[in-house]
C-alpha cells in the first residue's frame, strides 16, 4: 500500500486503508474498559499487594517476564511473515523476468527469419558504374584479340580460362535456383510470408496467458471468467484493489472478512488481463484442467509454450527458429524452465502456510498482552486510573496491530487486501512490457486460428 512521506510521515497516521491499527482499535478499547473496571471494583491497596515482591528479586513484578516473552513471539512471527512476503515478491518478479526474456528472444528470432524472407523477395542488385566499365573494357579486349587472331587467356592474366568458369557458375546458379524453389515453395504465397512474425505474436499471447494462469492459481481464483482480454493501448493500471460489497457491514470496513465468498468477490474485482484474451478452445481445456483434474492451469499453458518452441525449432528452414543455433536456443528453454521454477516457488508459499502450532501460540501471546496488561497496569499504578487506562489501551493496540500485520504479510497472494501483492498490477505491467517488444508494428496473433496463414481480425 503506497503512502505519502510528506509532513515527516505524519500523514500516514490518518490513513485507514490497509492499516492494521484500525482493526486493533476494538480490542484496545476492550482492554481499556477492563482496566477501568478493575480500578472501580478492586481497592487500590489490594491491587498493589499483587505486585509486591522481595527487594532481591530480578523483576519488579511477575508480569514483566511474561510480557517480554509474548512480545518476542509476536516480533518473530512478524519477521517470518515479512520474509515470506519478500520471497513471494521475488518469485513473482523472477517469473515475469524469465517470461519476458523468452518473449524477447522469440521475437528477435522470428524477426530474423522474417528478414531472411524479405531479403529473398528482393530483386538482384543493379550493377554499379564501376562494374559496367569493367565489362566494357573486357568486351573491347576480346574484340581486339579476335581481330588480331591471337589466343589470349580469359581473365586477368592468371592463366585460368574464363569460359569454363562461366559454365560452372551457370550450372551452380541453376542448381541453387532449383533448390530454393523446392525448399521455399511456401514463400511464394503472400499469405504465408508473415509466418515468423505471426509466430512471435503467438508467443506473446501464450506468455501473457501463462503469467495470468500462475497468478490465477496463486490467489486461488475460483473462476476462469476473471481472466479477461487486455485492451491494447491502455496504459493506466487497474485501480480496484480492495473488494467490498455495495452495502458493506462493520467487518467490511475493518477488512476482517475471509473465506471462499470474499476471495471470489476480490478476484472478480481484480481481473487478470491477457493479450488476445482466452479463446473458446483454450477456455475449454483450462476449465477441464481446473475442475477435478490433478494438473494446474499454468502447467497446461507451460506445456503449450514449450510445445510451440519445440515444434518451431524442428520445422526446418521454414520455421521462425531456423537461423538459431542450438546452443543459443537452449538459453530460451532454460529461461522457460526458470519461469516454471519461480512459479513453483511462489506456489510453495501459497500452499504452505505458517505452521499452525506457532500461529496458535502467537495468538495466545497476543491475547495475554492485550487483556493481562490492564491488570498489570492497574496493579503497578493503583492511584492513577486515567494514566493506567490510557497505557492499557496503547499496549493492547500495539500488540494486536503487530499480530494483524503478521497475518496479512504471511499470505502475500491473498486477494482483496491492500497490503498484499498487487497481482493485477503485475500482470498489467507485464503485458505492457510484452507489447513494447513489438515496437508498435501491427497486431499480435489472436488465438483460435486454425492455421498461421489465416486472417488476423484483431487490430491493435
Amino acid at each position: 500500500m503506497p503512502y505519502s512521506k510528506r509532513w515527516f510521515g505524519l500523514s500516514m497516521l490518518i490513513q485507514a486503508e490497509g492499516s492494521a491499527i484500525v482493526r486493533a482499535i476494538l480490542p484496545a478499547l476492550m482492554a481499556c474498559a477492563l482496566n477501568v473496571v478493575l480500578h472501580a471494583t478492586i481497592p487500590a491497596e489490594q491491587r498493589a499487594s499483587i505486585v509486591e515482591t522481595a527487594p532481591a528479586t530480578t523483576w519488579r513484578n511477575p508480569f514483566h517476564s511474561m510480557i517480554m516473552l509474548c512480545t518476542f513471539m509476536l516480533v518473530f512471527r512478524t519477521q517470518v511473515s515479512h520474509i515470506r512476503f519478500m520471497d513471494a515478491r521475488t518469485a513473482s518478479q523472477t517469473l515475469l523476468y524469465a517470461l519476458h526474456e523468452v518473449v524477447c528472444q522469440c521475437r528477435t528470432f522470428s524477426e530474423a527469419s522474417a528478414s531472411r524472407i524479405d531479403a529473398a523477395k528482393k530483386p538482384p542488385p543493379v550493377p554499379t558504374h564501376f562494374q559496367e566499365e569493367e565489362e566494357e573494357e573486357e568486351e573491347e579486349e576480346e574484340k581486339e584479340g579476335g581481330a588480331k587472331g591471337e589466343e589470349r587467356p580469359a581473365g586477368n592474366g592468371s592463366g585460368i580460362a574464363r569460359a569454363p568458369v562461366q559454365v560452372v557458375l551457370q550450372v551452380a546458379d541453376l542448381e541453387t535456383k532449383e533448390k530454393e524453389g523446392e525448399e521455399g515453395e511456401w514463400e511464394l504465397d503472400e499469405a504465408d510470408l508473415d509466418r515468423p512474425r505471426r509466430w512471435g505474436r503467438r508467443i506473446e499471447h501464450i506468455a501473457s496467458l501463462l503469467s495470468a494462469m500462475v497468478f490465477h492459481a496463486l490467489r486461488q481464483d475460483p473462476s476462469l471468467d476473471n481472466v479477461v482480454e487486455h485492451v491494447v493501448g491502455t496504459v493506466d493500471r487497474p485501480g480496484v484493489l480492495c473488494a467490498r460489497p455495495p452495502a458493506g457491514g462493520f467487518r467490511d470496513t475493518l477488512m476482517l472478512r475471509g473465506g471462499a465468498e470474499f476471495t471470489a468477490q476480490a478476484c472478480a474485482a481484480n481481473p487478470l488481463h491477457v493479450l488476445g484474451g482466452v479463446s473458446t478452445q483454450e477456455a475449454s481445456l483450462l476449465r477441464s484442467a481446473l475442475d477435478g483434474s490433478t494438473e494446474c492451469g499454468f502447467n497446461l499453458v507451460h506445456e503449450w509454450l514449450l510445445r510451440e518452441l519445440v515444434t518451431e525449432s524442428c520445422s526446418g528452414s521454414s520455421g521462425a527458429l531456423a537461423l538459431v543455433p542450438p546452443p543459443i536456443l537452449s538459453r530460451t528453454f532454460q529461461l522457460l524452465g526458470d519461469a516454471k521454477h519461480a512459479a513453483m516457488q511462489a506456489k510453495k508459499i501459497t500452499d504452505t502456510p505458517l505452521p499452525f502450532a506457532y500461529t496458535q501460540v502467537a495468538v495466545c501471546c497476543t491475547l495475554f498482552i492485550a487483556f493481562v496488561s490492564p491488570l498489570m497496569f492497574a496493579c503497578i499504578m493503583p492511584d492513577s486510573p486515567i494514566a493506567s487506562a490510557v497505557i492499557s489501551f496503547f499496549m493492547a493496540l500495539f500488540a494486536v496491530s503487530l499480530n494483524e500485520v503478521a497475518r496479512e504479510l504471511e499470505d502475500p497472494f491473498q486477494a482483496g487486501y491492500a497490503n498484499g501483492i498487487a497481482i493485477a498490477h503485475l500482470q498489467h505491467d507485464f503485458n505492457l512490457q510484452i507489447r513494447a517488444t513489438a515496437r508498435g508494428r501491427g497486431p499480435f496473433w489472436r488465438t483460435g486460428r486454425s492455421t498461421l496463414a489465416d486472417g488476423d481480425p484483431y487490430h491493435a
